[in-house]
């Protein structure tokens, strides 16, 4: 008796593009789920940074009796005119390589050894700043005192948002993603460079703001904000790196503003593209993340209403209750 032979039937081209065209749109219909699983978490880390930024601001309060200084004063030195080293090689007179907020409270986020490795008396430091295209053959220049390179380019991962798009490719050492409250400027430019102007927010140049000093609330002022390390900050464009871990010169790197003159004109809202702008910036979808002095992070859209977003700036303004609208 004879066999029969079988052949196992294979796909036909129409059926092999039906498969194709159902996995297509199988891809894209996870793909937007996958990008929106992995956005709420970076937004989740972003605002646990910001929380634990603030318990360490909290924790040196608490030993050293006030917040710490937007940026110190060097030693030697009589604001607002700045000499010698501490001066500004293109701006004379203006600060230059003085040291911001996050030097001081690295021993509450476990950066005591980078702390320690700090030369206070020498300018800090940062392998590259761009401001007016100060390059030289296209590549960046380091700024400051090299002493300081160790420290400037060991910053701890509680300064990055996973949400911002790095400026410059493997700066996650020396490029911070977050910014302190420098006020409205209600008195003139600027928190890094006079002790006085911007004495309304909750940092300035030598600054030592103590709880006692925030009459409008605690959960009503801000303390930190999101500043996205690629952001247009000041004269440093878009996209080549604006906040230095903690060199701070006359652009002001690490403090947000939330007004050029102390108006609701003036008023530089969450990611305002506007050139000169000194205020938050981030990549969430809509807005940005602001610490408030109790601990409490919030998000500020970008659509805020600009008197009540303006009051969350001063510590003791009296105005409209920040927490009304966040």
């Amino acid at each position: 008796m004879r066999q029969r032979r079988t052949h196992a039937r294979g796909f036909t081209l129409i059926e092999l593009l039906v498969v194709i065209a159902i996995i297509g749109i199988l891809i894209a219909l996870l793909v937007p789920a996958v990008q929106k699983v992995r956005s709420a978490a970076q937004a989740a880390a972003c605002r646990n940074n910001l929380h634990q930024l603030v318990i360490a601001a909290q924790n040196y309060h608490d030993q050293l009796g006030s917040f710490m200084p937007g940026n110190g004063i060097p030693p030697g030195q009589n604001p607002p005119t700045f000499t010698g080293v501490w001066s500004d090689p293109r701006f004379r007179g203006l600060p230059y390589g003085t040291f911001g907020w996050p030097a001081y409270i690295l021993p509450y986020v476990e950066g005591d050894t980078i702390y320690r490795s700090i030369n206070f008396n020498v300018p800090a430091f940062t392998p590259f700043f761009e401001e007016y295209g100060s390059m030289t053959g296209g590549r960046p220049q380091p700024y400051g005192d090299p002493q300081n390179q160790v420290a400037a380019t060991s910053m701890p991962k509680v300064f990055i948002c996973p949400a911002s798009p790095r400026g410059r490719a493997f700066n996650e050492g020396y490029m911070k993603d977050y910014g302190i409250n420098g006020g409205i400027q209600s008195k003139g430019c600027c928190a890094e460079r006079s002790t006085v102007k911007s004495a309304e927010g909750m940092a300035w140049l030598g600054s030592s703001v103590r709880m006692l000093d925030v009459k409008d609330g605690t959960s009503n002022t801000f303390l930190f904000f999101d500043l996205m390390n690629w952001a247009e900050h000041g004269r440093i464009d878009q996209g080549f790196g604006s906040n230095p871990f903690f060199f701070v010169n006359e652009a002001g790197q690490g403090y947000v503003t939330g007004s050029t003159n102390g108006t609701v004109a003036g008023a530089w809202p969450p990611n305002d593209e506007t050139p000169n702008t000194r205020g938050p910036e981030s990549a969430h979808t809509g807005g940005v993340f602001a610490a408030m002095v109790d601990g409490h992070v919030t998000f500020v859209a970008n659509s805020v209403n600009t008197t009540v977003y303006l009051a969350g700036y001063t510590r003791m303004g009296g105005e409209v209750s920040a927490s009304e609208e966040f």
